[in-house]
């Protein structure tokens, strides 16, 4: 074979690797796109819906399930309906994480079955979402939660119940960066609206919830009966949502196969932290979420 052949042959052999990796190159970017046109027409269908209606924007892990069953608690129980656990269930799945339900059910659908509880208020939708948004809401409510016992619960929440062997130590950063994205854009949307936006601390939820939801209803203009709130808040309890996952055999919301935890709620309590952060680690978060625009002190830790 000449010279001329064999430079030819390895031309041509190059020429067709580079095809082949620039058509996967292709294929990737589609991909990539197709993946970004479809978080974009969901989030244009989420801001669609808030219009004129409650936008829910919580921190994960910070009584986001626990307000939405005691919203649907009480408005079911002053509707003087019977309450039914398996109802609730059924309920909460409508009200809960509406960034992701829409992935899988109509906008139309989540409409019906939130009207049946909601019907005869100012608002006829309430929707949630664990992420920010284009926001056309007469109102909105926002949950957060101090940093450490954000942390700590989801690092147990998201790593260690769904398998992972990575350390707190080494996945803290992680948390805190989703952390800081959704604290900062809150506290933007509180500033710009204070009159027409709730903020709830998850502390303050768990030490005072009669108080904390009596304020909620007032917000949402809902008359408070008394009597109802208390009911409602000891059927959102965490022995309520035990006894409905001991009905249903499975954790409610975090019903994935990867999750490996037997109860949605792990700890709950505030504090938890100091038995998985030790104080150097501590400081170090603290001082990364001051660097990020976090003002630390505004939250209890104990």
């Amino acid at each position: 074979m000449s010279e001329y052949s064999v430079y030819r042959n390895i031309m041509s052999l190059t020429l067709n690797y580079c095809d082949n990796m620039l058509n996967k190159i292709k294929k990737i970017l589609n991909a990539r796109t197709d993946k970004k046109l479809e978080q974009m027409k969901r989030k244009i269908v989420l801001s669609s819906l808030t219009k004129d209606n409650i936008w829910f924007y919580s921190q994960m892990k910070s009584g986001t399930t626990y307000t939405i069953n005691f919203l649907i608690n009480y408005f079911t129980l002053h509707k003087n309906k019977v309450h039914d656990f398996s109802e609730l269930k059924s309920k909460l799945n409508f009200f809960h994480s509406t960034h992701q339900l829409i992935k899988s059910v109509s906008p139309s659908k989540i409409i019906n079955e939130q009207e049946s509880i909601l019907k005869g208020y100012d608002f006829s939708l309430i929707v949630h979402t664990h992420e920010n948004i284009i926001d056309y809401s007469k109102k909105r409510i926002l949950m957060t939660r101090n940093p450490l016992d954000y942390i700590v619960s989801s690092y147990f929440f998201h790593y260690k119940n769904r398998g992972s062997h990575k350390s707190i130590n080494q996945l803290w950063k992680k948390i805190a960066n989703l952390y800081i994205e959704n604290h900062n854009a809150q506290m933007k949307i509180l500033n710009e609206q204070p009159k027409t936006t709730k903020l709830i601390q998850y502390e303050t939820l768990i030490n005072n919830p009669e108080e904390t939801f009596y304020d909620l209803l007032c917000f949402l203009n809902v008359k408070v009966v008394n009597e109802l709130l208390t009911e409602s808040i000891e059927l959102s309890s965490k022995k309520a949502v035990k006894k409905m996952e001991s009905l249903e055999g499975k954790a409610i919301i975090a019903s994935s196969e990867k999750f490996t935890g037997k109860s949605f709620i792990r700890s709950g309590k505030v504090g938890d932290w100091k038995e998985h952060v030790d104080d150097k680690l501590s400081e170090e978060i603290l001082d990364y979420l001051e660097l990020n625009g976090i003002k630390t002190d505004m939250f209890s830790y104990h």
